[in-house]
């Protein structure tokens, strides 16, 4: 017994050589992995001027960078090494979305915006007729939104907006100015000048009323589009005038 023993202990003894020699031989054939990075870019928001472009940072991350935007109508993205490109082409909010070759995300909050107000008309003069008010609208062109107006003096003129559009009504002769605001509290100023008239309309009015082919009317201020006319048949004026199918063919004096 105690000789068999001995015989499988020196067997053992002898293959421990050739044991550790295949271990060290896998130890060497195993590739370390690689740690993988956080994707980090270097601005979580950025705001941008419409017409512009920015460039914002990959500061780490895993190789094999893609982007795209959420609205290309606001803004598109391309990259060039570790550099996101934005270019702003309408005003509006989005979202630039980032991933990495470790399938990481990131979203970017886009913001893009105008420096500067601009309106149809700088400069408005109203011809106002005698004893009424007149509304007179402006379109704004550019801006960002949620506009507000004040007078200077509300006595001379009244404003308000609707939309892109300021609605300015003259209320007695004089000069005032209007104050817009966006919703970055940016400003521009419309100088305002009414004059009192005995003419019902201005020469651009009338030239719009010549072009209207559908009839309309103005009553206290208002004009209503597609009137239209009738005739009541009568068979006897009081004054002894005779109608014929709607038609009078004696006058009244």
């Amino acid at each position: 017994m105690k000789t068999r023993y001995k015989t499988l202990l020196g067997i053992l003894l002898l293959a421990l050589p050739a044991l550790m020699f295949l271990s060290c031989g896998d130890d060497e054939d195993i590739t370390p992995v690689a740690e993988l990075s956080d994707l980090v870019i270097e601005k979580e928001q950025v705001k941008i001027l419409v017409g512009d472009k920015a460039e914002l940072e990959i500061v780490k991350g895993n190789n094999d960078y893609k982007a795209f935007s959420l609205n290309e109508e606001i803004a598109t993205v391309g990259i060039s090494g570790n550099k996101l490109i934005i270019d702003a082409l309408e005003r509006g909010n989005t979202s630039v979305i980032v991933s990495d070759g470790s399938a990481q995300y990131r979203s970017i909050g886009i913001i893009t915006y105008y420096d500067a107000i601009k309106v149809e008309n700088e400069a408005v003069k109203m011809m106002l007729p005698l004893g009424t008010f007149k509304t007179k609208s402006v379109a704004i062109l550019q801006g960002n939104g949620d506009y507000r107006a004040e007078s200077s003096d509300e006595e001379i003129v009244f404003v308000r907006t609707s939309g892109e559009s300021l609605l300015i009504t003259g209320r007695k002769e004089g000069k005032a100015s209007i104050t817009l605001t966006d919703a970055l509290d940016i400003t521009t100023t419309i100088q305002v000048e009414v004059i009192s008239t005995t003419d019902p309309y201005d020469e651009s009015e009338l030239d719009a009323i010549m072009k209207k082919e559908t009839l309309s009317y103005v009553f206290n201020n208002s004009v209503e589009e597609n009137a239209t006319t009738y005739f009541t048949r009568l068979t006897e004026l009081k004054t002894g005038g005779i109608c014929t199918d709607g038609i009078i063919i004696t006058s009244i004096t």
